[in-house]
């Protein structure tokens, strides 16, 4: 069917995709360490800040159903 895979060994086709995939793995781990354009200078917040904004959000004070006195003329 195809000539060039004609006379491969049958094990060979699925070790050539395997390394061609970790060598884009390989160069996909190097970029993002080398490349500057690739970095992440962006720092994940701290465990105690992002404690607080949870406890800030959940924490919140609840407003009373009050009826206005506009409702009730």
């Amino acid at each position: 069917m195809y000539p060039i895979l004609a006379g491969m060994p049958d094990w060979l086709i699925p070790v050539l995709l395997v390394g061609g995939f970790g060598v884009i793995v390989v160069i996909v781990i190097l970029l993002r360490k080398y490349a500057p354009m690739f970095k992440n200078d962006e720092q994940p917040p701290s465990p105690k800040d992002v404690a607080k904004e949870e406890l800030d959000r959940l924490l919140q004070p609840m407003e009373e159903d009050k009826p206005k006195e506009d409702e009730e003329e």
